[in-house]
């Protein structure tokens, strides 16, 4: 008797449960796919409710007990602005602040006075730092599928598979990006400056200098932008710097 039959009822019910795992599958990995793309246009909305969050935060704490040193900028000879401003206007004054805390820049030139804002500032930033750096990480593998895979392949017409890109290249291309990122920021940032009652006259090199030490973090706050710009122009150049330098320092180690 030959026990190699197999039967034909439970060899389709075989084949069907395969069909239907493999289909669960690749609709799991679409799905997967599809969230990676919108993962960033579901942080970006709620980083910037979450700085008007901090903003009306921190005013309601500090607007009735301490007063912020206002920004200075250089070459500053308009008198706008005092030594020291209320700390009691949610855009002006809290937005800077609240987007200083939860991308680590601090700028120096504000802080809070009352044991309330402090405390507020510790767990502000605790839950902000980890969703920007989440953010700029998600950003940062969508700019490198764009530059080094989409773009890439449109050029040499390859297959997303045949892909081999060698490490210089992908440096060299970086520090080009980033570069040319300067410079391009710095001219906006000296141009929209230069058109702010309070802004002063920056020079091309100061407009530089402004941008890179926001970009790679470090905010030493010898300069403080015009704090109108900071939702509609320096959160977004914070977050294009900082993924472009990421993204050089990560392709040098």
């Amino acid at each position: 008797m030959n026990t190699n039959i197999v039967n034909p009822k439970k060899a389709r019910r075989i084949d069907s449960d395969q069909f239907d795992v493999g289909s669960v599958t690749s609709r799991m990995l679409m799905g997967e796919r599809t969230l990676s793309i919108l993962c960033p246009f579901i942080y970006l909305p709620f980083l910037y409710a979450y700085a008007f969050f901090g903003a009306w935060m921190f005013t309601r704490i500090e607007s009735k007990h301490t007063a912020l040193q206002s920004p200075y900028t250089p070459n500053n000879k308009t008198g706008c602005g005092s030594s020291y401003e209320p700390f009691a206007d949610v855009v002006r004054d809290g937005i800077p602040y609240s987007i200083s805390v939860f991308t680590t820049v601090g700028y120096g030139v504000q802080a809070p006075e009352t044991s309330a804002g402090r405390i507020a500032t510790i767990f502000y930033a605790m839950l902000g730092i980890p969703l920007y750096f989440a953010f700029t990480a998600d950003i940062q593998d969508r700019i490198d599928q764009l530059i080094f895979v989409w773009l890439y392949g449109l050029i040499f017409n390859k297959k997303r598979h045949q892909i081999k890109i060698a490490r210089w290249k992908k440096f060299l291309v970086t520090i080009f990006i980033a570069v040319s990122y300067l410079f391009v920021q710095g001219a906006i940032t000296m141009y929209l400056e230069s058109k702010e009652e309070c802004g002063g006259r920056w020079t091309y090199m100061v407009a530089i200098y402004f941008v890179f030490q926001s970009a790679a973090l470090i905010g030493f706050g010898d300069l403080t932008a015009s704090r109108s710009l900071y939702l509609t122009v320096h959160l977004p150049m914070l977050i294009i710097g900082q993924v472009l330098l990421q993204s050089l320092f990560v392709e040098a180690i």
